[in-house]
């Protein structure tokens, strides 16, 4: 089963209002997650929360000393302008660290899953999915502890690489994935049914626009490197 079919199969199964989806080297912290369901419930234009993820990395063999660990942050951020078009453009490219792992309300992460449920779940089809949930409402970062990862180093792995083969092992890289014989028509059909689940809601024109506005400005650096270090308007970046 995919990565994309597990989500799917999983959050289906949920009968409560609030849904968290957690990494497999994550470690949840129970509070940070009830002060992200408290803020959702007296937040109706806000549909996920996360908070501060500690990853925990062993950098050398275990000895006597303090220095076989390391601690970092992820830096990421929330994303809570009124305006659907703002929330989608400034979401970052390879986002997975940042968002993924967070709490949704149900309707919204089966609603938003269901999009991407019958194409190649890769980090295009990844953005798909958060685009579709930022077009439903505001996600927030609190101020809270959520989790403590245990990363990967030459010291310690146990992840299987070739699990998920369209998500990392040998496509891991952006460029890679945008080099699919199956990127455009997949990419195409997830608009389509972000556009169809939005129906009535907002004009269909706008949001495609606004995704391929989005798409394309974070994604052009990985397809021609000397734009990577131009810092420019999106829309202008996107017309060049």
């Amino acid at each position: 089963v995919s990565f994309g079919g597990k989500l799917n199969l999983i959050a289906n199964k949920s009968k409560t209002e609030f849904t968290a989806i957690i990494g497999d080297d994550d470690v949840f912290i129970n509070t940070g997650i009830d002060e992200c369901i408290n803020y959702l419930r007296k937040k109706n234009d806000t549909v996920a929360a996360f908070g501060h993820r500690i990853t925990f990395k062993i950098e050398s063999k275990v000895n006597n000393t303090n220095d076989w660990y390391c601690l970092n942050q992820i830096r990421s951020k929330g994303l809570e302008s009124n305006d659907y078009k703002e929330r989608i453009q400034f979401i970052d490219t390879q986002s997975w660290s940042n968002f993924l792992y967070a709490v949704f309300r149900t309707e919204t992460i089966k609603n938003s899953l269901g999009v991407i449920k019958y194409l190649r779940y890769n980090i295009p089809t990844e953005n798909l999915l958060y685009y579709s949930i930022l077009i439903s409402g505001k996600w927030k970062k609190i101020d809270t502890l959520l989790s403590v990862i245990g990363f990967e180093s030459k010291f310690f792995r146990y992840k299987l690489r070739s699990s998920f083969p369209d998500y990392w092992a040998n496509n891991s890289t952006i460029l890679k994935q945008l080099s699919k014989s199956t990127f455009s028509k997949d990419f195409d059909k997830g608009i389509s049914n972000i556009q169809i689940l939005f129906k009535n809601k907002i004009d269909m024109n706008e949001v495609r626009e606004s995704i391929l506005i989005s798409f394309w400005s974070n994604n052009t650096k990985y397809l021609n490197e000397k734009l990577g270090h131009i810092h420019l308007v999106k829309k202008k970046l996107l017309s060049y």
